[in-house]
């Protein structure tokens, strides 16, 4: 009983998180920038925190990890930061490892993390316009136009399930399972 209320206020905190950054790109016009996987990472985790389900939190711990190391290059390469991201980014990592460390890290949830990023790629494309480019899903990072958009796609996702799998091998080796 006691761990169901610790993870549901964890859940509580990162939908607070999630609500934090997109009530600020709401404010700021710019609704598209919500669907970012890294900005929707939260909403996972608030919905696995409270319903005491481990694969949405790994999924949103695995698409923080992947997508986290990217928006600090972005910032690098001289992107505007905007404080809320790192709520989203740094505070969801850190909500979504203490709820796995409470609830267990689920073996295969690397997998389930994949197939969920390609159903998130799908609705990206679906709901926000080309040029928003979220998630990268209509054209090439700029500066990075070495291959057609398909093969950047495509090495990207093959990049991420690389991610995705060194995560879990570290999660079940060093946490709680």
């Amino acid at each position: 009983m006691r761990q169901a209320a610790s993870t549901a206020r964890l859940g509580l905190l990162s939908l607070s998180l999630f609500v934090a950054h997109a009530g600020f790109y709401l404010h700021r016009g710019t609704p598209q920038e919500v669907c970012w996987s890294c900005n929707v990472a939260p909403l996972l985790l608030a919905f696995g925190g409270m319903t005491g389900k481990s694969y949405p939190c790994a999924v949103a711990v695995c698409w923080l990890a992947f997508g986290t190391p990217l928006w600090a290059f972005d910032l690098a390469m001289g992107s505007v930061f905007f404080p809320t991201s790192a709520l989203t980014h740094v505070g969801g990592l850190a909500v979504g490892w203490r709820t796995l460390q409470r609830l267990g890290w689920p073996i295969g949830a690397w997998r389930v993390a994949v197939v969920a990023g390609l159903g998130w790629l799908v609705v990206t494309r679906l709901v926000t316009l080309p040029e928003h480019n979220v998630n990268l899903v209509f054209s090439v990072y700029p500066g990075w136009e070495w291959a057609p958009h398909a093969v950047y796609l495509g090495g990207l996702v093959a990049m991420s399930a690389l991610v995705f799998f060194l995560v879990e091998r570290a999660a079940l080796r060093f946490g709680k399972t």
